[in-house]
């Protein structure tokens, strides 16, 4: 089966995505953990591999308060210039099911965590690549990623909420479906595009936590597929969510939303509570004053 990237504003490859690594979590949470190693020939990131690292680490472990299961994830950080921000990727998946004549595949990141199978042997479970003028002169490394406290300085984009929008789409947001319409190439389909439908001229994510929480279906960021959200119309109040594809603003921390978490349930993930709508009216209202405060953001890195 050919591997399908997904573009994304922050310049992140979706197609069964993988980018993990972590510490122990509590017993009630998902406890996963890394080994990450660097091809970096040019030693262009020399000096950043303990921050990346670290924030790699902070984000699994940021995304493992929600998720039950354990994991080991093996992380490959690669430093090139043949990306123009930043990419992630998993390098399997594994077949979960058919609906009608469709094939459908889980990501391999989520097989791990729900089943604790390697799905890809002893390869790296995960790639992910680096820009280096992206690394070095745009992203905002926190001084404590597990607290983040620190303030985001206004010219810079805060490093964790990459890594954690990346890790979403290695957990399930992505797949094969044209970037569109979600038109799948032949008979399979990962769990994300298996619960989208196009109503000719936008796309929309169809799961039933996902609509629970959302009051609807999810308008999935037009031309830009496996994110959510939209700069006007319908999804326009999903800007502020860490995996909307339209931009992130500099200077602001992005967080898993209520509504990430139901997506993640409805690709497959056994996640321990998502919240009631009550609560994501809540968190709205939290995030338009985020978007009051932060007029003048720009877009970081639109992939065409």
């Amino acid at each position: 089966m050919p591997t399908r990237y997904s573009r994304c504003l922050h310049g992140c490859r979706a197609a069964v995505l993988v980018a993990a690594a972590s510490v122990a979590a509590s017993p009630a949470q998902a406890a996963l953990d890394s080994s990450v190693q660097f091809v970096d020939g040019a030693s262009l990131a020399l000096g950043l591999y303990d921050e990346i690292a670290q924030h790699v680490d902070a984000a699994m472990a940021t995304w493992g308060r929600y998720l039950v299961g354990d994991a080991h994830i093996d992380v490959e950080v690669q430093v090139t210039d043949s990306v123009p921000a930043a990419a992630a990727s998993s390098r399997a998946s594994s077949y979960v099911g058919q609906v009608g004549s469709v094939y459908v595949y889980e990501a391999g990141m989520a097989v791990k965590i729900n089943q604790g199978l390697d799905v890809n042997g002893s390869t790296p479970d995960v790639e992910i690549l680096f820009n280096p003028n992206y690394l070095r002169n745009e992203l905002w490394f926190d001084p404590d990623p597990y607290l983040r406290q620190a303030l985001v300085p206004q010219d810079k984009t805060d490093a964790m909420s990459l890594f954690i929008h990346e890790i979403g789409h290695a957990l399930g947001f992505n797949g094969w479906g044209g970037h569109v319409d979600g038109a799948l190439p032949a008979n399979y389909a990962s769990t994300w595009d298996i619960q989208t439908r196009f109503d000719g001229s936008e796309l929309f994510f169809t799961g039933a936590n996902a609509r629970s929480i959302y009051g609807d279906d999810v308008p999935v960021t037009i031309g830009n597929n496996y994110h959510i959200g939209n700069g006007w119309g319908a999804g326009a109040d999903l800007l502020d969510d860490v995996m909307n594809g339209v931009s992130f603003a500099r200077g602001v921390r992005y967080n898993i939303s209520p509504l990430d978490l139901a997506i993640a349930k409805d690709l497959g993930l056994q996640v321990q509570a998502v919240p009631e709508p009550a609560t994501l009216s809540l968190m709205l209202a939290g995030l338009l004053a985020v978007w009051g405060s932060g007029l003048g953001r720009r877009q970081i890195n639109p992939v065409a």
